[in-house]
């Protein structure tokens, strides 16, 4: 079933959003270290969370698939933000 035709399909479609912005936030704040690392980390997590986010958006994926999808973008950009904070 699709998660738009699912009955909680607004819960995973706010889930693939917030994820997708959280990607944004990595990809500014890679850049606000300064850092030649953490701006290519920042790059790097950034981009592949927002074209993940934005693909998954756009295709009918399974509920499962598409939670799954956006729970990895927040881990990821969770643990890039985490690890920039710590030694920056």
């Amino acid at each position: 079933m699709s998660p738009r035709r699912s009955p909680y399909g607004w819960v995973v479609e706010g889930l693939l959003t917030l994820a997708t912005f959280c990607s944004l936030i990595v990809l500014v704040a890679g850049f606000l270290t300064k850092v030649d690392l953490w701006i290519a980390v920042g790059a790097v997590v950034g981009v592949a969370g927002l074209v993940s986010g934005f693909v998954a958006l756009g295709k009918e994926l399974p509920v499962p698939a598409a939670v799954s999808v956006g729970l990895g973008i927040l881990t990821a950009d969770v643990a890039a933000v985490a690890i920039m904070w710590a030694t920056t």
